[in-house]
């Protein structure tokens, strides 16, 4: 089933960021090195991260869904490494009741001799809780670019001068 994943490049980072600390509980799990699978191996902080159910309704929180995860967090720099979701009754486009979890694993990129991370990976799983359908994909993300755009407004106001030669 086609699926549609949208926030890994923006909100996602946030689940564990002051800004959301009203919408989850936190607590510090022992360090651990981050899963073989995911290509890098650090050691990192683990976060262990639950909505609390008194704010499904709050529309500053994500929602309007019970969720839970982890985040991996360098311990030097205090990057993102990687996060992961589980939704456990996620209501798909189709009105599908689904087990869903998702994954996205971020990774230093430079622009302009600055660092900035980004998604590398993303992984998501749903399975309908009838058993009627499992779907899932993994993208990968690699090669970014700056996008760089140059605007101006032109009013139709008397006496401006007239535009540039294109």
């Amino acid at each position: 089933m086609p699926a549609i994943f949208s926030g890994a490049f923006s909100s996602a980072p946030g689940v564990v960021s002051l800004e959301m600390s009203h919408c989850f509980e936190y607590s510090i799990e022992p360090p651990s090195q981050l899963n073989k699978q995911t290509g890098i191996l650090a050691s990192a902080v683990v976060v262990s991260f639950s909505f609390r159910p008194d704010m499904l309704k709050d529309d500053g929180c994500p929602g309007p869904e019970k969720q839970s995860g982890r985040a991996w967090i360098d311990p030097v720099n205090f990057h993102l490494l990687r996060i992961e979701m589980v939704i456990p009754n996620h209501v798909d486009n189709n009105g599908t009741h689904t087990l869903w979890s998702w994954s996205t694993d971020f990774a230093p990129v430079d622009f302009d001799s600055r660092q900035f991370w980004m998604p590398k990976t993303i992984t998501s799983h749903a399975e309908a809780n009838d058993g009627s359908a499992i779907w899932s994909f993994t993208a990968t993300y690699s090669n970014y670019h700056k996008l760089t755009v140059k605007s101006r407004i032109v009013t139709d106001v008397e006496g401006n001068p007239p535009p540039p030669p294109q």
